[in-house]
């Protein structure tokens, strides 16, 4: 004689998430440099090996590394950047301040924390903003203001020619220090004659 069916027939099986399936999150790289020009620098985020569902992992700027903030060299605050379902990349964007100081390089870093709807971080989770060198630091070449223009005669013989160039407004110190509210540089300037042969 057959068994009979009781009335619990129907088995439901689920099959647990594996592999990450709201993603790993990450930077691309670990050092992006732009020009004090640029304007609004992209840095993209990205999320591997899965896109389930809508995350969004906290950013947390470094300040004052060597950039300043607040609108002196970049702005950008503390927030997040979010993922929606199905996608692989974001952009954190912040906006470079192009002024007229003569400034060597400067960085400001961002870092990936806490994210949120089941996402993990990778291992790149800071990324480091150089902001090159600009206005010459090193010092500006050029001719003397006196030698921009000079008419001469189509000599008959070979003639000596001299004309002058200028370095000015090189630091060799930047930074060192402040002195009344005010940054303490040291200032160089150098002068050159050149000799130029006209046949």
């Amino acid at each position: 004689m057959r068994p009979q069916l009781g009335s619990l027939t129907l088995k439901e099986v689920t099959i647990d998430k594996n592999d990450h399936a709201e993603g790993i999150i990450e930077f691309t790289g670990s050092l992006l440099e732009v020009p004090e020009d640029i304007g609004t620098v992209t840095i993209p985020v990205v999320r591997g090996s899965g896109t389930f569902g809508r995350v969004s992992p906290s950013i947390s700027v470094v300040q004052n590394v060597t950039a300043m903030p607040d609108g002196v060299d970049y702005i950008l605050t503390d927030g997040e950047v979010v993922f929606l379902d199905g996608q692989s990349e974001a952009y954190i964007r912040a906006t470079i301040i192009n002024d007229q100081i003569k400034e060597f390089s400067e960085t400001f870093s961002v870092t990936l924390t806490d994210p949120q709807g089941g996402a993990i971080l990778g291992s790149n989770i800071t990324e480091v903003i150089a902001i090159s060198k600009s206005d010459g630091p090193d010092g500006l070449i050029g001719f003397a203001a006196a030698d921009l223009r000079r008419i001469i005669e189509n000599p008959a013989n070979s003639r000596d020619l001299s004309f002058s160039s200028e370095l000015s407004g090189g630091t060799d110190e930047y930074l060192t220090g402040t002195e009344g509210g005010r940054f303490r540089k040291k200032v160089y300037g150098f002068h050159r004659h050149w000799r130029l042969i006209i046949h």
